[in-house]
C-alpha cells in the first residue's frame, strides 16, 4: 500500500480550506416559482368539492320472509269443510283454513257456550293471513254479534306470517251431534285437536288451542290430553283460554293441567276478567315461567274479552287479547308474527 506523504506548504493550504468550509454558512433552499408558493402552515387548505355520497340501498330484512319458507307448494286459501271423528263414533263439523306456509303451525278455535263455530268467521281467516285470496262473506252464525265479528281494528299480522286454522262446533253445538258421556265435550277438544295434527299442510310438532269459557278449558285440556298419546313428533305447544272455569270435567283441574303443560316446555297465556267467578282465580295459580296470566278490569267473559283497545289491569301496561295472540303464537312458535 502507499501513503500520499503531504509536503508542509501544501498541508498548510489544506487546513486552512477545511476550516473555512466548516464556518461558511449552508447554502440557502431554492425559493419555488410564485405560483407554485408553498402554502403556509397556519393557512387552511384549499377547499375542495364534496365527494359525491354514494347512494346505498339498505337491503330489505329477509329473516321473516326465512323464518316462514314453505318446504311444500301451499293448499288453496279458501276454507274446507272437514269432519272430525270422536273417540265414541261421532263426527263434528268444522272448517279448516290452510296457511300460505306448507307446513305450518294449527291453531285450534274452540267456541263458547254462547255461540259456535262461527264466533271466529273473521278471526280465523285473520290469522291465516291471506286477505288477497280469501275473504270472508256475511257472518253465517247464530251466537253473540260481538266485536270479535268487525276486522276492521284488529291488529296488523305481519305480511309472511300465516296460520293454519281449526275451527269446529262442540256436540250439541251447530251441526255436530250431541254426545252421550258426561266428559263428551271433554273427548271432543281431544278429538279436534288429535285431528288437526292430521290435516294435510299441518306441522304436528307444533299444534296449539285457544278458546272462550267451555273452548277455554277444552284448549288447554285438550292441548294436555294429546301430549299424554304417544304420537312421534306431535305436540300440543300452546294453550290460550280466555275466562277458564273446570268446565269439563277432566280428570285435573286447570292448575295441574296449565303446570304439566308449562314444565314441558310448553306457553299457557290465561286471560280472566278480575270480577269473573273463578276465572281470575284459575289464571293466577300456577306459578310457572311458562304460564302467564293477564286480568281485566270488570267482569266480561270469554269472548267479550276480546274489544278494541280493552287491556288488562294485571300486568300493567299488557296489550289488547288479539295482540296477546300474536304474542303468543310468536313465543310458542318461535316465527314473528307482528311488525
Amino acid at each position: 500500500m502507499y501513503r500520499v506523504r503531504l509536503f508542509p506548504a501544501a498541508a498548510l493550504l489544506l487546513a486552512a480550506a477545511l476550516l473555512l468550509a466548516a464556518c461558511a454558512p449552508g447554502v440557502p433552499e431554492a425559493e419555488p416559482p410564485e405560483d407554485q408558493a408553498a402554502p403556509s402552515q397556519t393557512s387552511p387548505p384549499a377547499e375542495q368539492p364534496p365527494a359525491e355520497t354514494p347512494t346505498v340501498e339498505t337491503p330489505p330484512d329477509d329473516s321473516a320472509a326465512d323464518a316462514w319458507q314453505s318446504q311444500n307448494p301451499p293448499l288453496p286459501a279458501e276454507p274446507v269443510a272437514v269432519t272430525i271423528p270422536t273417540a265414541d263414533g261421532r263426527a263434528l263439523n268444522g272448517w279448516y283454513y290452510p296457511a300460505r306456509v306448507n307446513p305450518a303451525p294449527i291453531v285450534v278455535m274452540m267456541h263458547w257456550a254462547g255461540g259456535d263455530q262461527y264466533d271466529w268467521w273473521q278471526i280465523a281467516p285473520w290469522l291465516q293471513n291471506r286477505p288477497d285470496e280469501y275473504t270472508p262473506g256475511p257472518w253465517p252464525g247464530s251466537g253473540v254479534n260481538g266485536p270479535w265479528l268487525d276486522p276492521s281494528w284488529f291488529p296488523m299480522v305481519l305480511p309472511e306470517a300465516s296460520f293454519g286454522v281449526l275451527v269446529f262446533d262442540f256436540g250439541g253445538f251447530g251441526g255436530s251431534p250431541r254426545g252421550n258421556t258426561p266428559d263428551s265435550e271433554l273427548q271432543d277438544a281431544l278429538a279436534a285437536v288429535r285431528f288437526a295434527a292430521t290435516l294435510e299442510g299441518a306441522d304436528p310438532a307444533r299444534i296449539l288451542a285457544l278458546g272462550g269459557s267451555i273452548g277455554a278449558d277444552g284448549a288447554l285440556d285438550g292441548c294436555v290430553l294429546f301430549n299424554r298419546e304417544p304420537i312421534d313428533g306431535a305436540a300440543c305447544i300452546g294453550a290460550l283460554p280466555l275466562s277458564p272455569g273446570n268446565y269439563l270435567g277432566a280428570p285435573f283441574p286447570y292448575e295441574e293441567g296449565a303446570r304439566e303443560l308449562a314444565e314441558a316446555g310448553h306457553l299457557v297465556y290465561c286471560l280472566a276478567a278480575e270480577e269473573d267467578f273463578d276465572s281470575p282465580k284459575l289464571c293466577a295459580a300456577p306459578q310457572h315461567a311458562n304460564h302467564l296470566a293477564f286480568i281485566f278490569p270488570g267482569g266480561d267473559h270469554a269472548m267479550f274479552l276480546i274489544q278494541p283497545e280493552f287491556r288488562p289491569v294485571q300486568p300493567e301496561g299488557a296489550p289488547t287479547t288479539l295482540e296477546l295472540i300474536l304474542e303468543w303464537l310468536e313465543q310458542a312458535t318461535g316465527l314473528p308474527t307482528q311488525p
